[in-house]
């Protein structure tokens, strides 16, 4: 009997194993230093998860971290104070079996917080982070592309599939001290500090990838003692970072996304005394996803002229790019506050944007919620 011989093309994917979760909880009571004035109101209490190292070993993966807290309060003559705490976390579940081979993405989130004043010098804060975790796996996935020998005949078509390159995570530090602007008072209190980066452009070359983009920040401050004396002093800060990705190629597609952005502001003197100087420590998860899309000509039918045939097929995902799009969307809104006079709009502030996505017609559409913090000012001061 003369050889059958299935011609076959191999390529790899990286499939999603095994997920799960867990939650830590904080519920604490702050006492303020002596330096710092009495609460009259709590204004807002940020909460944020910063995941500092991961791990992974038989059926059990964990996570340890830190969960900062930022107060903002009024105090006497509607001042306006913030104080800064935090609370190591170490937390871990078991999603199932999982290995030195395997890669897990972990994802801290903010599922509730309650924080109220109990006296004039004690918060009282009760707040829950949730950890999620993603396990993938590399999958080798062939599919036959000819067939060859006992008179076979063959119907193929061409398709696309992606053959998985890299699939990583990378945390990038950045460090910048900048100045008040010129005509701006010297910082009394700083309140917060929030931002937001942006990828500029993406640059690849054999194995590295080159990442060029911006931090966006904006720190709000007091800059005398008289109430309302708010200023912000907002900063751009670029970054040019060069990552590491083995087996890239220039050709393969990178999708990367940053997906948390954590800032501490430090504000320093100058020579002279006066306090106009802020150092940014800032931290950035990168997201990185490569892969090589391939043409394959694959078999979708076959018989054979001189023998019986028997015919078995295995689902494979294809794929088909028409546009790789890149681009930075303006949104913008208003907010009707009609039980309240407003005198003044100190800062807003984004916390959180959802988002879907959905295709109809041949066009996309993304669709989404920004959800903003507003400190202001009433008429009555």
């Amino acid at each position: 009997m003369e050889n059958f011989n299935p011609v076959k093309e191999r390529f790899r994917v990286h499939s999603l194993i095994n997920e799960g979760g867990c939650e830590q909880g904080m519920d604490t009571e702050i006492t303020l230093p002596e330096y710092f004035p009495d609460i009259v109101k709590i204004l807002k209490c940020y909460v944020t998860p910063v995941i500092g190292s991961h791990s992974a070993e038989g059926e059990r993966v964990s996570a340890d971290g830190m969960i900062t807290v930022k107060i903002v309060y009024a105090g006497e003559e509607n001042r306006l104070y913030s104080y800064d705490t935090g609370n190591p976390f170490s937390c871990f579940c078991d999603i199932g079996s999982v290995n030195e081979e395997s890669i897990v993405f972990p994802k801290a989130s903010v599922q509730s917080v309650s924080c109220r004043a109990v006296s004039q010098r004690k918060f009282e804060l009760h707040t829950t982070v949730k950890i999620n975790f993603k396990a993938y796996k590399t999958l080798d996935t062939e599919v036959v592309t000819g067939v060859e020998g006992c008179g076979a005949e063959e119907k193929t078509a061409l398709v696309s599939v992606k053959n998985s390159v890299k699939m990583i995570e990378k945390n990038i530090s950045l460090v910048e001290s900048v100045d008040i602007d010129d005509g701006k008072p010297s910082v009394s209190r700083l309140i917060k500090t929030h931002g937001a980066a942006v990828i500029n452009e993406v640059k690849i070359i054999p194995n590295k990838m080159m990442v060029k983009g911006e931090v966006m920040a904006k720190s709000v401050y007091c800059g005398d003692e008289s109430p309302g004396g708010f200023f912000i002093q907002p900063n751009s800060m670029p970054f040019n970072e060069i990552i590491e990705v083995q087996g890239l190629k220039e050709t393969d597609n990178c999708d990367i996304a940053i997906r948390t952005v954590n800032i501490e502001t430090a504000v320093k003197s100058k020579l002279n005394g006066d306090m106009r100087t802020l150092d940014h420590n800032i931290k950035m998860t990168f997201h990185i996803n490569a892969e090589e899309v391939r043409e394959l000509n694959c078999v979708t039918d076959a018989y054979s002229t001189e023998y019986d045939m028997n015919l078995e097929r295995t689902a494979v995902d294809t794929v088909k790019s028409s546009e790789n799009l890149f681009e930075n969307f303006i949104a913008k809104g208003s907010v009707g506050m009609s039980d309240t006079a407003i005198s003044g709009v100190s800062d807003v502030t984004c916390v959180e944007c959802t988002k879907n996505v959905s295709v109809s017609d041949g066009c996309l559409f993304i669709r989404g919620k920004i959800y903003a913090d507003i400190i202001y000012t009433s008429g009555d001061g």
